[in-house]
């Protein structure tokens, strides 16, 4: 793995105290394989903290609660690393990956962001996965597997990684802002509508 990124860093408030945290602490702390994950989920959350203190918003730990519909590991990480949701038993998945914690195609990059308020919606913009990622990532520890497939993975992970890490936060993502704290089952489009949207 050879990750060329910025310095960027997200700062969160926790007891108090503002907390920076950068990319490189959260890299160490996963200590596993699954960086692009990881990747992709520390510039949401990034994205979340810009959309939060643009609209003057509380972002502290204390208040956060998060649903994520990706269940893989390196999501994980960096959402409990910066926001500690998971430990404060704030965490949970939609109801479309609760079953799996093995990544596949039908799985999406997108996070629901709460305080006591409002919730940030940021989602991965929809042309960003190549389609030979999906097709990959199906084949992989299947009787269809070739002999490449791990090596052409291993490489399409670092440089979408990279691309994400190095590119503007908007060229990737979505977001939107809502009054209200969503909750798991409220998460889908219709009840979302109903909510109060920032513009």
């Amino acid at each position: 793995m050879d990750l060329a990124f910025e310095n960027a860093s997200i700062s969160i408030v926790d007891n108090g105290k503002v907390v920076s945290i950068s990319f490189n602490e959260v890299l160490k702390y996963h200590a596993g394989n699954a960086w692009f994950g990881l990747s992709i989920a520390f510039r949401a959350l990034e994205l979340a903290e810009n959309t939060f203190k643009k609209a003057d918003l509380i972002w502290n730990r204390d208040q956060l609660t998060t649903v994520s519909a990706h269940p893989g590991p390196g999501v994980k990480d960096a959402i409990e690393y910066i926001t500690h949701c998971i430990s404060n038993q704030k965490f949970s998945l939609t109801a479309e990956c609760t079953d799996s914690n093995s990544c596949n195609s039908n799985m999406r990059f997108a996070w629901w962001v709460s305080n006591d308020t409002h919730t940030a919606f940021i989602s991965l913009r929809q042309n960003f996965i190549p389609d030979l990622f999906n097709e990959l990532l199906d084949r992989l520890g299947t009787t269809n597997e070739q002999g490449d497939d791990q090596l052409d993975f291993s490489r399409l992970k670092q440089d979408l990684a990279n691309k994400i890490l190095q590119q503007p936060l908007l060229d990737n993502f979505h977001c939107d802002l809502y009054h209200g704290a969503i909750k798991p089952e409220q998460i889908f489009t219709e009840n979302l509508n109903t909510c109060e949207k920032n513009i």
